[in-house]
């Protein structure tokens, strides 16, 4: 309603008052009923991958199993928590600080989880830095269920809330890199990871 508002003022733009009468303010989108159902199929929907664990500790457990399945050597880790518990389990990480330009897989938090888009919203200030949402081929990212949100509006919301000063970096990551600006063809991983798989720990 706003932006009409100003169209209207706008020289050259024959609004009428009827028709901006006519326009009430409100959601665009239907509310969600279920945010863990959304969020799931809008992640499938955008080639994503999902597991879904009872606890932290299951989390972990389901987490190393992939790791070894896939025969990554190659992982940085920017959670303090999960580097601990992996390095626990024999499995050697390294740390953002390092050069990634080797790594094949990096490992995240988040600040929230959108559940209208499917996408993950992280920034500067959460742990992964700059690189981890760029250099890696395979992006791994750790949630709880208590970061699953509603809306974009509402992820940032929860950002000005827990920051004293907004991050320099907020990235929103809707699924894995793509783009199909050449001749319409669809190529993954021109701008960062070809492969988004998120945990989430249904626990907390």
């Amino acid at each position: 309603m706003k932006i009409l508002s100003k169209l209207k003022e706008t020289p050259g733009h024959n609004w009428t008052e009827e028709w901006l009468k006519n326009i009430e303010d409100g959601n665009t989108f239907p509310n969600i009923a279920d945010l863990l159902s959304s969020f799931r199929n809008e992640l499938a929907e955008l080639k994503g991958e999902l597991f879904l664990e009872k606890d932290h500790g299951a989390l972990i457990e389901k987490l190393s199993d992939l790791i070894r399945e896939r025969q990554w050597k190659q992982i940085v880790c920017s959670d303090e928590c999960i580097f601990q518990n992996l390095s626990e389990k024999g499995i050697p990480l390294t740390t953002p600080n390092d050069d990634l330009t080797e790594i094949e897989v990096g490992i995240s938090g988040c600040e929230s989880l959108i559940a209208l888009t499917g996408s993950v919203l992280v920034s500067s200030r959460s742990g992964a830095g700059r690189k981890m949402n760029v250099f890696p081929p395979v992006h791994v990212v750790i949630a709880r269920r208590s970061q699953l949100v509603e809306t974009i509006g509402e992820g940032f919301k929860l950002i000005e809330n827990h920051y004293p000063e907004i991050p320099s970096q907020i990235t929103l990551i809707s699924g894995p890199s793509r783009t199909a600006d050449i001749e319409k063809t669809l190529v993954m991983g021109a701008h960062g990871p070809k492969e988004l798989i998120v945990f989430i720990d249904l626990e907390s």
